[in-house]
């Protein structure tokens, strides 16, 4: 649903904010445009701005998730909710920045929400994944040199599609990257995601296709898009079993509890992933006891 008028105007530059100095990925831009949207739908004949620094608004529009009031007519989970209310606060925040409005308006607070842990794959899963790929075509490569890349370094999604040639330091072994708010910084490339990488450019160079700038291309030369790169993590994480994740975000997850395993620092691993908060990578560490947890059960006399 679309916000008119001067809603409208106001959707269109905090797209542009989101999407130009955040750096947010295309699937975020949407979720908060989709948030915001919904929120300055409810305003009628109100001005948008007024409206939304009414603390009133926000608070109705939350309880509102928590009934049925929702495009699909049923309730909101912890989660979405939570979301609902970061979208709000970073679209009040902007006004804020952008001189729109004085003052950060007074937030309701945050719904609870039980922890999830994100699904990793094991070592040996990683193993089973890496070790029978001998790659057939172009594609194939590229496609390796892509699951090394996200296990190697920790990369998001968004991060990878957005790599180039120049990026990438194949003697230092580091990739640049651009996280969230275009915080630039530093990954890890190891020997088997470089060797993947090799393969990948070589097979390129003997089926006669140009070197583009972005790291990794379809037929036509240009960039991936996040979706064609999903495709074909889901495609290869598929081999493992219906009870396997099937998503990029896993191999983030798995290398961030795998170091932690290894002995990495809670430290370590924040600076890695690019985390500007220590609370948002401590969730690893909930992880990592879930599989110590699991090995004593199977392997203690009396666990």
């Amino acid at each position: 649903m679309s916000a008119p008028g001067a809603a409208a105007d106001l959707m269109a530059d905090f797209s542009a904010y989101l999407t130009d100095q955040r750096n947010y990925s295309p699937l975020t831009v949407k979720h908060y445009l989709r948030d915001i949207s919904q929120w300055l739908a409810r305003a009628g004949t109100r001005e948008p701005i007024a409206f939304v620094t009414d603390p009133e608004s926000l608070r109705e529009f939350q309880a509102a998730g928590s009934r049925r009031e929702t495009p699909s007519g049923r309730p909101l989970s912890a989660r979405s909710l939570m979301r609902r209310r970061a979208s709000c606060a970073s679209f009040l925040r902007w006004l804020v920045r952008s001189k729109r409005i004085d003052e950060m308006p007074r937030l309701p607070r945050s719904p609870k929400q039980g922890r999830t842990l994100p699904r990793i794959l094991s070592r040996t899963e990683i193993e089973r994944i890496f070790e029978t790929w001998i790659p057939r075509t172009w594609k194939d490569a590229r496609d390796k040199a892509i699951m090394e890349l996200f296990y190697a370094s920790g990369a998001r999604l968004a991060e990878l599609v957005a790599a180039r040639w120049a990026d990438l330091d194949e003697r230092q072994g580091w990739l640049r990257v651009t996280g969230k708010g275009n915080r630039e910084r530093l990954v890890p490339v190891g020997r088997s995601a470089l060797k993947a990488v090799d393969d990948y450019r070589g097979r390129m160079e003997r089926a006669g296709l140009p070197m583009a700038e972005p790291l990794f291309v379809g037929s036509g030369g240009k960039a991936m898009s996040p979706r064609t790169v999903q495709r074909a993590v889901r495609v290869r994480l598929e081999r493992l079993g219906p009870s396997a994740p099937h998503h990029p975000h896993a191999l983030r997850h798995s290398f961030a509890t795998h170091l932690l395993e290894a002995g990495a620092t809670l430290r370590d691993v924040q600076e890695l992933l690019g985390h500007r908060s220590l609370a948002t990578t401590q969730i690893y560490t909930h992880v990592s006891l879930q599989h110590l947890k699991k090995v004593v059960a199977q392997a203690h006399p009396r666990g």
